[in-house]
């Protein structure tokens, strides 16, 4: 009868610090206070399972905070996770959508740093997607990954318009997209832009701002250097020293399951960049009204179709 109170007051104090719902221990449900007690039932499968590293995602079967609260029940006697920082991660997953499997994402794998990984999934849609599939990852690691899809999709878009795409990096360091268009074999424009992801903006270098006309300078001097037998670098080099080129920063944001990209002209003002927005002619289909936001579950165009398959495909490169 002792250890029968001994266990109700347990739970009781749970519920105090925990604000708990539903908790279940030692064979009792407490429901609402304790107003109603009945014998444990299969419906807590993350209690059930007794281990993070066996809890699937099928075993979300009460509600979001109910989950949460059970997995950082969990955590807390595995030592994953301190007895009152808990309360702080449970508040935080449960202001997101599907907060419980986030979390469980990283709880299933013994080696995630459960305070980095939060971090991590704040930061942007696109770092929780990583976040969730790497759970080790590092936030340079990430920001690579990132940085290569938004390129890739900016690549597909301007070869998709006719540009040819020239190798334009050096190491992990150069210019992000160099695009050109040739009559009779002849280079007659250049395009270059340098893509950027969510709120990134253009570096400053010891060779100057990024798209600056020192900058470029410098990386087609690289790129002479790396394809020495490459002759359309130094054509390229004539267009830069003559200004005759254009430049274009690319920006790509995902927001409430919307891809939002941006193109801005830059103009170097004294090795200092200058960017505005693209104007009559200068329009690039991107730039179109409804072009600019495209919602990837529901398209709009063919246009719409093609730039979330882009999308979805560097997605699921990794």
């Amino acid at each position: 009868m002792k250890a029968f109170i001994f266990t109700l007051i347990s739970v009781f104090t749970s519920l105090t610090y925990a604000n708990t719902i539903n908790i279940i221990e030692d064979g009792i449900k407490v429901i609402k206070g304790g107003k109603n007690l009945s014998k444990v039932d299969d419906i807590n499968l993350i209690t059930k399972a007794g281990k993070l590293s066996k809890i699937t995602i099928k075993s979300l079967t009460l509600t979001k905070i109910e989950n949460l609260q059970n997995l950082m029940a969990l955590a807390v006697k595995e030592n994953r996770v301190g007895f009152v920082k808990q309360f702080k991660y449970i508040q935080k997953y449960k202001s997101m959508k599907e907060g419980d499997k986030i979390l469980l994402k990283c709880l299933n794998d013994s080696n995630c740093n459960l305070a980095k990984y939060t971090d991590l999934i704040s930061k942007s849609p696109l770092h929780r997607q990583f976040a969730m599939k790497y759970s080790n990852m590092s936030l340079t690691q990430i920001n690579h990954k990132i940085g290569t899809l938004n390129e890739n999709i900016m690549n597909k878009y301007f070869q998709s318009t006719g540009w040819t795409k020239l190798e334009g990096e050096v190491g992990r360091n150069g210019i992000d997209g160099l695009f050109v268009k040739r009559k009779n074999g002849i280079i007659i424009d250049v395009l270059i832009v340098e893509s950027k992801y969510n709120k990134s903006g253009l570096q400053y270098t010891k060779n100057g701002q990024q798209m600056t006309k020192q900058w470029l300078t410098k990386k087609i001097k690289d790129l002479k250097k790396k394809y020495p037998n490459d002759k359309n670098y130094e054509a390229i080099e004539k267009h830069i020293d003559n200004d005759n080129y254009r430049g274009l920063l690319w920006n790509l944001k995902i927001k409430d399951d919307n891809i939002i990209i941006s193109l801005k002209k830059v103009n170097d003002k004294n090795n200092k960049i200058i960017t505005s927005n693209l104007k009559g002619r200068e329009k690039i289909k991107i730039n179109y009204n409804g072009n600019q936001e495209i919602n990837i579950n529901n398209p709009q165009s063919e246009f719409h179709k093609k730039l979330i398959s882009w999308y979805k495909g560097e997605l699921n490169k990794y």
